[in-house]
């Protein structure tokens, strides 16, 4: 009995093609969307971050403000404003917590680890809460993230002037206040 059952288990084992491994972290830190839907409905990409700033307490990020690589923390988890630490060529992406507050105390990244100072970033798809600064933006066009803090510009003569990184594509022609579109920061 013992022979059948290793029979059938080989047998198994070489028409199936063997053992597939899927890598997965048990962390929520790189999610794609669980939509639930159909194949029509967007992939949308979102990465948690930490926001270092501890001296405008009470300042905390929003949903949709364009944020970049903080160039300061180096980290590849610190996000900050164009304005405080870095270039506006580090785009990461558009926060979508409804806030993101700011750090209790100044720590690094490992030292924050469950403070509040955390949110999440989304880094690919469709997106309709990005700030604008100026517009109006058309459809397709190019949006780079703007020398003001929290807000995308349309990057049509912009970008060809300073050549900073794209943070996506107007989806719907838009003016300033908050407009959709589509992110491609990663």
């Amino acid at each position: 009995m013992k022979k059948l059952f290793y029979s059938f288990l080989l047998a198994s084992f070489l028409i199936g093609g063997g053992v597939a491994i899927a890598y997965n972290d048990g962390s929520a830190v790189n999610n794609k969307e669980a939509s639930g839907g159909s194949a029509a409905d967007p992939v949308r990409v979102y990465t948690l971050v930490r926001y270092p700033n501890t001296t405008d307490v009470g300042v905390a990020l929003s949903a949709g403000d364009v944020v970049i690589w903080d160039c300061v923390s180096d980290d590849g988890v610190t996000v900050n404003l164009v304005t405080v630490a870095g270039s506006s060529d580090a785009v990461a992406g558009v926060v979508v917590s409804s806030t993101i507050p700011t750090a209790d105390q100044a720590n690094t990244a490992a030292g924050d680890i469950g403070r509040r100072n955390w949110g999440y970033i989304q880094t690919y798809g469709v997106n309709s809460t990005v700030n604008i600064i100026s517009g109006p933006a058309v459809a397709g066009q190019s949006l780079i993230a703007s020398d003001t803090a929290r807000y995308a510009t349309s990057g049509v003569t912009v970008q060809a002037a300073t050549q900073k990184r794209t943070l996506g594509f107007a989806y719907d022609a838009s003016s300033s206040g908050q407009s959709e579109a589509f992110i491609m920061t990663r």
